[in-house]
């Protein structure tokens, strides 16, 4: 099994993205590769604007294409908004 994703692949996805009307940008290697650079990847990174209306569209995005919904993976992925500003948690030792 290979590990790394298939620009076929990221075509289909960004596709899949477009016919779905899911507010979303593919990012990191993965954009790298749609744009022509030869790099590889095991991922493929999705900003998506958090809106009520596009997680219902992940929600249906995700069961056509036989994925899982989106799951924190660790502390950085807890970015809040306070008062008007981006805040990341963030422990100094």
């Amino acid at each position: 099994m290979s590990s790394d994703i298939s620009e076929k692949t990221l075509v289909a996805l960004a596709k899949a993205l477009r016919a779905a009307k899911l507010e979303a940008i593919i990012i990191g290697n993965s954009a790298s590769m749609l744009n022509g650079a030869p790099v590889t990847t095991q991922d493929i990174g999705l900003l998506i604007r958090d809106t009520k209306t596009n997680r219902r569209k992940l929600a249906r995005f995700v069961d056509e294409i036989g994925g899982s919904a989106p799951m924190p993976v660790s502390e950085l992925s807890k970015v809040e908004w306070i008062e008007g500003r981006l805040a990341v948690p963030v422990e100094i030792h």
